[in-house]
């Protein structure tokens, strides 16, 4: 299941092409064995034509399992596309009709976080700091300047 193709000369009788869409996670086609989506990707929104370019301004939401940064548990963070607003020049559609998927693939895929922790704050954080380095007392010696 993919997002509906938008038909560029329909959009410009009717205005805006509404479209709301719940898509199997297979949609993001990700194979990677630290990164799986879990659930449905819902996106919502509507697309229309601004002078030479198709607008299309979407909602998008998903929740990725990742690892914790800090116990390497596997940890689920939702990722969240509000107003997201894309555009794509009339120009560079080829017959009129224009496929959505990748651009919204490749947009999802850019919101997710690089690294995430359990619950937002790893519990097990608390193990690691005697391993991290302490904070040393440093010595600026301007800091106390005043400007004249």
């Amino acid at each position: 299941m993919m997002l509906d193709k938008i038909y560029i000369d329909r959009l410009k009788s009717v205005n805006t092409d509404e479209t709301d869409e719940v898509l199997p996670a297979a949609f993001l086609d990700v194979h990677e064995p630290e990164l799986t989506f879990r659930g449905d990707v819902v996106v919502k929104g509507k697309a229309y034509l601004a002078g030479d370019h198709l607008t299309l301004q979407l909602d998008a939401e998903v929740v990725v399992e990742m690892p914790c940064s800090v116990c390497n548990e596997p940890t689920q963070v939702p990722v969240k596309l509000k107003n997201c607003c894309l555009t794509v020049a009339l120009k560079d559609i080829r017959g009129a009709v224009y496929d959505p998927n990748e651009l919204v693939r490749e947009v999802i895929l850019a919101e997710l976080p690089p690294r995430a922790e359990c619950a937002g704050n790893c519990p097990r954080r608390e193990e690691l700091k005697p391993f991290l380095k302490e904070e040393e007392e440093v010595f600026f010696p301007f800091t106390d300047l005043e400007e004249k």
